[in-house]
């Protein structure tokens, strides 16, 4: 997998933008030797009012922590229309060096792209939002 092979090469980081519902890709990045390979794993959270809501996105981001001191969570609150939620398309959306990959709510479809100017505009947007983490 893509993800395995850029922590493999290491020193780098990696942005994600899901939330932790996406149960594959949170299991996977537990099982990854971020730290030996000296890869930051950033990732914004979007958090509701809803305490129910926010303990289990907790719950499902805890063996990450158990096993990386490397992975950075950020978190925004938002009540209203989400910047990560089901209904938008391609929403999570994955920031490695040089490339992106955005896949569908259903996680059925995947985009994937090097082209340079959208990879930069992805990063932009990424930081605008951790801006406000």
């Amino acid at each position: 997998m893509f993800l395995e092979n850029t922590v493999n090469r290491g020193n780098c980081t990696i942005k994600i933008m899901s939330q932790p519902d996406f149960g594959f890709l949170y299991d996977y990045i537990s099982t990854l030797d971020l730290d030996g390979n000296n890869v930051i794993v950033e990732n914004i959270i979007s958090l509701s009012t809803s305490s129910l809501y926010n303990i289990s996105i907790l719950e499902k981001i805890f063996p990450i922590f158990f096993n990386s001191k490397n992975f950075k969570p950020f978190y925004v609150q938002d009540n209203n229309s989400s910047i990560i939620t089901e209904t938008r398309f391609m929403p999570h959306k994955l920031i490695f060096p040089g490339v992106s990959i955005q896949i569908s709510a259903d996680h059925s479809k995947a985009l994937v792209t090097r082209d340079q100017e959208f990879v930069s505009l992805l990063e932009d947007y990424y930081e605008h939002i951790k801006k406000s983490a």
